[in-house]
């Protein structure tokens, strides 16, 4: 790789992280005010909430774009990569649930159990916070996989695996419909 294109890649790299945060800035009115004084318990968890999960939604996109073009399994070093981002993809979806629940624990001044267990019949917002929940255990039971690989029969580790692209559609999907974000031009649902 030549130096120009070292510096073309980390420069498309440096903005590719950047924009979660344009993108957030955006949608959340004076997100930096709730910093200092926040009218509302639990508003600054929810902001919190929403950037995690634009973070987790733009790294599981660039996990989804490299494996698609065959990288983890073109090099060792692919594979790290594509370790490493599916680590880092569930620890912003986890960030991304935990700030929900603690900023809905806030509001609601009562720990939100019923938040824990999928409901497709309480209505949309309900329905589509229960397509989020299963996207997450899908991921989770992707990283188990991806722990266990070396353990597990070749069948299981590579079904238990794959069921990591079922979850990465579900979270889009969770995003596109719940997010804020969604109201954005070019974004349609």
């Amino acid at each position: 790789m030549t130096p120009v294109e070292r510096r073309t890649l980390l420069t498309a790299a440096v903005l590719y992280a950047l924009c979660p945060l344009f993108i957030w800035s955006a949608t959340s009115g004076h997100a930096w005010r709730y910093l200092l004084d926040s009218p509302l318990d639990g508003q600054f968890a929810y902001l919190l909430s929403k950037l995690f999960g634009l973070y987790a939604v733009f790294a599981l996109a660039l996990q989804t774009v490299l494996g698609l073009f065959g990288l983890p399994s073109r090099a060792r070093k692919g594979l790290k990569y594509h370790g490493f981002l599916g680590s880092a993809s569930l620890g912003l979806v986890s960030a991304h649930v935990a700030a929900f629940f603690i900023a809905t624990w806030q509001r609601n001044q009562a720990v939100p159990a019923d938040l824990l267990i999928p409901a497709f019949d309480s209505g949309y917002y309900k329905s589509m916070l229960s397509i989020g929940l299963l996207a997450f255990g899908l991921m989770v039971l992707t990283y188990v996989a991806a722990i266990a690989r070396g353990t597990w029969a070749r069948t299981l580790w590579i079904t238990m695996h794959r069921l990591g692209v079922v979850g990465v559609a579900l979270g889009f999907w969770h995003a596109l419909t719940i997010g804020s974000e969604t109201r954005l031009p070019g974004v349609f649902v």
